[in-house]
């Protein structure tokens, strides 16, 4: 797990895009620091072995830690400036945190129109919320298009998944260019 890990970090941290993690990827990881804490507490710690996996753990956790700060700091960049991620780039536990955060950026969107309008910013849940959403996965190559809710969506490749509008959503599954997908 510790090479799956570095060359993780390697890879996250040479390109200015996110890269793709496998879903259990966190889960994983926490696992091996797990086991690593385990073995450092039933060895002599005055061995070499008990040394070694110290150390081990010690980098393990850091590159967990800056890993997870940069994909951090790449899915805040995405969602501030409304750029889709594919959620196949994303762990389980990212992909649930992103939804959120583009919520949070459509509110911001809602507040400042209103501010441009000349309407008193309305903070109130039912005027933020955004159109139901649905999860589907594609199933051929299209073009970015135009949500019901004026946000672009895409361009998407075969297997790419995203959360888009559910009218949008329903007509690309009644096209046959995606299904839907239960989580």
């Amino acid at each position: 797990m510790y090479g799956d890990l570095f060359n993780a970090w390697k890879a996250e941290k040479a390109v200015g895009e996110l890269q793709r993690l496998p879903k259990g990827f966190y889960r994983d990881a926490s696992q091996y620091i797990k086991a690593l804490k385990e073995e450092v507490r039933m060895l002599d710690e005055k061995t070499l072995r008990a040394s070694l996996v110290s150390t081990e753990m010690e980098y393990a956790k850091h590159l967990a830690s800056d890993l997870i700060r940069l994909r951090e700091r790449k899915i805040l960049m995405s969602a501030a400036e409304k750029r889709l991620i594919s959620t196949d780039s994303l762990t389980d536990e990212e992909e649930k945190l992103y939804l959120g955060l583009t919520d949070s950026a459509e509110g911001y969107d809602k507040i400042l129109k209103d501010i441009v309008e000349g309407r008193a910013p309305s903070l109130e849940v039912e005027t933020v919320q955004k159109p139901k959403r649905i999860l589907i996965r594609f199933l051929r190559e299209i073009p970015a298009i135009a949500g019901i809710d004026m946000n672009v969506y895409g361009p998407f490749k075969p297997e790419d998944i995203a959360s888009i509008p559910a009218e949008n959503a329903e007509m690309l599954v009644k096209q046959g260019v995606a299904v839907r997908v239960e989580i």
